[in-house]
């Protein structure tokens, strides 16, 4: 894995006629093959919860890592529990239920997204 640090990426253009102009830009980076990008953001869509942010080291297993955690933290807050039925509305590239499945036995486990091509991304990176 690839331990070179995240730079910034420049805003979108304002010409971007997309609503989530944050979406498109990685999905477009994603599918240009950006190996930063994909170890980075493997199967989540959200940047990451950091528990000491002064430690952070900003490099991709950095922010994977932190990623993790914060899917962690979102189904600890809804009380998830082996054997539960749950949906998750907006999962993005399903990186939640991911590791839901990965730390829940007997539960089942359903994804809605508004937007098609985060669907379609989250399939090609379980491809």
């Amino acid at each position: 894995m690839q331990t070179s640090k995240i730079r910034r990426m420049k805003r979108p253009m304002q010409t971007h006629k997309s609503q989530f102009p944050y979406f498109e830009l990685l999905i477009s980076l994603l599918d240009q093959g950006n190996p930063i990008i994909e170890n980075a953001f493997e199967r989540n869509v959200h940047w990451g919860y950091w528990p000491v942010p002064a430690r952070a080291t900003l490099t991709v297993e950095n922010f994977a890592a932190a990623a993790e955690n914060l899917s962690q933290k979102v189904y600890t807050a809804g009380n998830v529990r082996n054997g539960q039925i749950v949906l998750d509305v907006g999962c993005g590239f399903g990186g939640v239920i991911a590791s839901m499945n990965e730390n829940f036995s007997g539960i089942q486990l359903a994804g809605a997204q508004y937007r098609k091509k985060s669907i379609a991304a989250g399939y090609a990176i379980r491809a």
